[in-house]
């Protein structure tokens, strides 16, 4: 919900993102977009891989509900589990344990995370579009 509010305020040109009375802080707004852009970024390269090494024996359609069943851990299939290869099935291990275990914490537990000093410099309105 914070990323269909975050493109509505974007559409209107609003700042702060309110929700029910409530202003949603910069720091969650980042969060779900990351957390919105790793997702996606993971399945589309876990997609690949799976058709990359599969050659011309799984459809499109097959692999991408696959991956995106394994990275929401929800149990379903297609059928075709059985027939990946060691790899590919490999693959979907590792989507079904980030998916489990949350982008955001994968994320976190194998980054550093250094504070340094970001410096601040003036706002200046481009022409976008």
């Amino acid at each position: 919900m914070v990323l269909v509010f975050l493109m509505v305020n974007a559409y209107r040109e609003l700042t702060p993102i309110v929700i029910s009375g409530r202003t949603i802080p910069l720091k969650t707004i980042r969060k779900a977009v990351f957390i919105f852009c790793f997702a996606l970024t993971l399945i589309l390269i876990s997609i690949f891989l799976i058709l990359f090494n599969q050659g011309n024996e799984s459809s499109f359609l097959k692999v991408l509900f696959e991956v995106t069943s394994a990275f929401g851990t929800v149990g379903l299939t297609t059928g075709i589990a059985p027939h990946l290869s060691t790899f590919a099935g490999l693959v979907i291990i590792l989507i079904m344990f980030i998916g489990r275990v949350g982008p955001l914490t994968m994320m976190v537990s194998f980054g550093f995370r250094k504070t340094r000093a970001i410096p601040q410099y003036p706002e200046e309105d481009i022409a976008v579009g």
